[in-house]
Parts: structure tokens; C-alpha cells; sequence
């Protein structure tokens, strides 16, 4: 065992002096005689780790520094062949080395350097984001995070990007950067919407709201007259012209699926604060219309009042 060990000490020293003439190569912008010197160490580092039959995945601080050795190769490779545009084999190699050293930043820049090359916005923030959650977060990862989201969210407004599927439509709300975004997006899928079809989605978010409790009498009354256009002043900075791709597709779906997609917005895309905000708002403009005051108490309940009668009724809302 100490033998190996020495031996991979040894291999390591050697392979670094290979890296160094690949690194010079890389920076002359001799870019084939940088991947040819890469290639080199790899095979010498993979000859050897078959060999003696190691285990590079093995958790011994050893082996742990020759992954990050074989990991620097991949990633250096990896930028040289996307200067020769052979994109598909330097994906491949950042691939690989995020896979030996997923604490490493660089690698994570190298795979997406490739993604944005290839046109695959989406790719290129899921790889930031997974950075995100292994690397230490410096704030180049937040930055470079925060600007593929927004090139994402460009493209995924842009009429020639298509909807594909209601699946689709949510991984794009969930893009949206601010909380304004997403509430006037809402705004917008409700305006869009029919009377009858909005008395759908209220009664929709009754049902989450109020979990396994039952509905009083009196908002079960509301019909869809009382299913009024949400007012867009707040929002005029964020037209309904943005999103017409999204409420365009939105509209075309049959109602199930429309109410499917809704309720999966609102548990997995808005907080708490953004569901209150959206709860108050169906306060002043609809229980207002069929007589009901609605609040939201501090124990997070939805306290309904029907005003002759005075009855109170509450709702827990899902945890």
C-alpha cells in the first residue's frame, strides 16, 4: 500500500509537468498541441489507475488527489478543444471532471462555456445552479447563476422558443426573477381568463387554501359573475405583451390541465408571502363583490366573515 501510494506521488509530479506544457501550448493559442499533451497525461494517468486496479472514487486523501489531478487534465482539455470547436468532446471532458472534483468552480465554467457555444440556455443555468449546491458560494457562482437565469428567461420569452408542454410553462414561471414577475403573470393567466373559468380557479385555490376543511355556505354561493378582472395598474411595467407567449399557451389548455398547472405553481413556485399576496387580493376584489370580508390572521388562518350574519370561518392553509 505505501508502495502504491509513493507511486502515485510520483505520477502525480509527472503528469503536472505534462500539464504545464499543455498550459503553455493553451496559452500560445497552440490549441491541438494543448489537447494532444492533455490526451497524453490522461492516458498516462488511466494506464496506470488500470493497472493497479484502483478504485479512483476510493475516499483515501491519496486518490483523492489524483482525481483532482485527472479532474485539472479534463477541464484543461476540455477549454482546448472548445477553442478547436469540437464542442461535443469538450462537454464530454467538463462532464468528467465535474464528476472527480464536483467541489470545483472551474470545471462548472468549462461545461457551461460549451452549453452557451451550443445554444442550450437552459443547460447552462442548471449547471450554475448545480455549482450552486456543491461549490463554496463565491460570489463569481451567484453572479454567473443569476446571468444564466436571465438569459434563460429571455429566451423563454421569446415568441420563437414555443411552449412544449404544461411542464414546460412552469419550469419557465419558475425563472422569473422578482416577486412582481410572478404576480402579475398570475394576474394576467386570470384576466385572460372566462368568468366561468376563473370561478374554476377560485374555487381551486379555496380547496388548497382550506385543506380537508368544508366550504361555508355562503362562498359557495359565489358564482361566476362575482369573478371580476384583476385590476394591472401596479404592474404596468409588466404588460400582459411579455408573457403572451406563456398566457397565449396558458389559455389554450383544456381547463383540467389549466387547474393542474396552476395549483403546481403555487406549491412549488410562490412563497408564502406571494400566496398571501395573492389571498388579499382576491379579498378586495371578489369576497368584497358577494358581500364577504376576508383577512389573514397572524396564525396564518383565513378568517372569512359573512358581514349580515356576523359567522366567522377559518381555514388553515397547507404547511
Amino acid at each position: 500500500k505505501m508502495e502504491e501510494q509513493q507511486l502515485i506521488k510520483v505520477l502525480i509530479n509527472e503528469i503536472e509537468n505534462v500539464r504545464k506544457l499543455s498550459n503553455e501550448c493553451f496559452v500560445q493559442k497552440e490549441y491541438e498541441k494543448s489537447e494532444i499533451f492533455y490526451t497524453q497525461a490522461e492516458e498516462k494517468l488511466n494506464d496506470f489507475i488500470k493497472d493497479h486496479k484502483i478504485n479512483i472514487h476510493d475516499s483515501s486523501e491519496i486518490l483523492s488527489e489524483l482525481r483532482k489531478s485527472l479532474s485539472f487534465i479534463l477541464a484543461n482539455r476540455s477549454a482546448a478543444r472548445f477553442h478547436l470547436t469540437k464542442y461535443n468532446d469538450a462537454l464530454s471532458d467538463a462532464e468528467e471532471a465535474i464528476l472527480l472534483n464536483k467541489s470545483w468552480s472551474k470545471a462548472y465554467f468549462r461545461k457551461s462555456s460549451v452549453l452557451f457555444a451550443m445554444g442550450k440556455m437552459k443547460e447552462v443555468y442548471l449547471t450554475w445552479a448545480a455549482a450552486s449546491e456543491n461549490c463554496v458560494m463565491e460570489k463569481f457562482i451567484r453572479e454567473q447563476k443569476q446571468k444564466a437565469q436571465q438569459a434563460w428567461v429571455k429566451v423563454f420569452l421569446d415568441s420563437s422558443y414555443p411552449l412544449q408542454s404544461a411542464s414546460d410553462l412552469r419550469e419557465r414561471f419558475q425563472l422569473l426573477s422578482n416577486k412582481r414577475e410572478r404576480l402579475s403573470t398570475i394576474v394576467h393567466f386570470w384576466n385572460d381568463a372566462s368568468e366561468k373559468d376563473r370561478l374554476a380557479y377560485f374555487q381551486l385555490l379555496l380547496s388548497i387554501i382550506s385543506g380537508e376543511g368544508t366550504t361555508p355556505e355562503h362562498i359557495q354561493k359565489l358564482e361566476a359573475e362575482d369573478m371580476k378582472t384583476m385590476p394591472v395598474g401596479n404592474y404596468h411595467d409588466l404588460p400582459r405583451s411579455r408573457v403572451a407567449i406563456w398566457c397565449d399557451y396558458f389559455d389554450s389548455l383544456p381547463l383540467e390541465e389549466r387547474l393542474n398547472c396552476l395549483e403546481s405553481i403555487w406549491t412549488t413556485c410562490l412563497s408564502s408571502e406571494e400566496q398571501n399576496d395573492v389571498i388579499v387580493d382576491l379579498k378586495h376584489f371578489i369576497f368584497s363583490n358577494a358581500g364577504v370580508v376576508a383577512c389573514v390572521d397572524e396564525e396564518n388562518e383565513i378568517q372569512y366573515t359573512e358581514e349580515e350574519d356576523d359567522i366567522d370561518f377559518s381555514y388553515k392553509t397547507k404547511k
